[in-house]
């Protein structure tokens, strides 16, 4: 399990869940 892998999970979520819309890399 890699911890920045995680950190970009969660920060795609919450973002995703923020703005409504799923951010793209």
């Amino acid at each position: 399990m890699n911890p920045p892998l995680f950190i970009y999970l969660f920060f795609n979520l919450f973002v995703s869940f923020t703005t409504s819309e799923a951010p793209t890399p």
